[in-house]
């Protein structure tokens, strides 16, 4: 199964942040062996390990995430390359070296799109439980050809009423359920665009070190805090 990685940012996070996630991925990328990952950001990201495109509508809103993803898919459309599925990648978030192995196996029932609920959070006291367990779209992944009829959608709904659920779709879906063996994490920072950060306990009581990931410090930089 080929995956098309779609890692975007806007660059407001703290840029060892950014590095820590886009290292993160290329494990993942590594381990899996046929994904492909492409980034669009609003600057150059220094050291960014992947082919990197700079979008020319820098909009703080969710048409300016949906056009960002689209570049990404159309530059990949217009080299010939054919995927089969399409993961969306977040600037804040930590994926674990086996991420689009679990994807994969997610897509053997055929469905038009795999859910990962395997994830935690993290802030400047530590990693965070989940609260209330969403649906972010930075653990989505759809079948190829679901993704750009979605991505459609939900510009069309952006264009028109000015903000739009991105998440919001009628499909089947695979939820890959919490384990917290390797789980995914959204590291809340002082910009976040969305309440996402909402679903996360806001203290982790202690919980420094986690069994996959280590230490929380080496990814959190001193100073930066979270507005939860």
């Amino acid at each position: 199964m080929k995956i098309l990685g779609c890692w975007y940012s806007n660059n407001a996070a703290h840029p060892h942040i950014l590095n820590c996630s886009l290292q993160s991925v290329k494990k993942a990328m590594d381990t899996h062996g046929s994904t492909n990952v492409v980034t669009c950001n609003w600057v150059k990201i220094p050291n960014n390990p992947f082919e990197e495109h700079i979008t020319l509508y820098k909009m703080s809103n969710h048409l300016g995430i949906i056009l960002q993803m689209l570049r990404i898919i159309h530059e990949e459309e217009r080299k010939g390359h054919k995927y089969d599925v399409v993961s969306f990648l977040e600037h804040d978030v930590l994926y674990p070296d086996d991420y689009f192995v679990r994807v994969q196996e997610g897509f053997r029932s055929n469905p038009q799109v795999v859910i990962n609920l395997n994830y935690i959070g993290m802030n400047q006291t530590g990693w965070l439980d989940v609260v209330r367990r969403d649906e972010p779209m930075h653990q989505f992944s759809f079948r190829y050809q679901a993704a750009r009829k979605h991505l459609d959608s939900v510009m069309g709904e952006a264009i028109t009423k000015g903000s739009v659920y991105l998440e919001n779709g009628k499909f089947s879906a695979i939820r890959i359920p919490f384990k917290g063996d390797k789980p995914s994490c959204h590291i809340n920072n002082s910009h976040h665009f969305t309440n996402h950060y909402d679903c996360y306990a806001k203290k982790s009581k202690g919980q420094d070190f986690h069994p996959y990931w280590g230490d929380f410090r080496q990814y959190y930089p001193i100073g930066e805090y979270s507005r939860q």
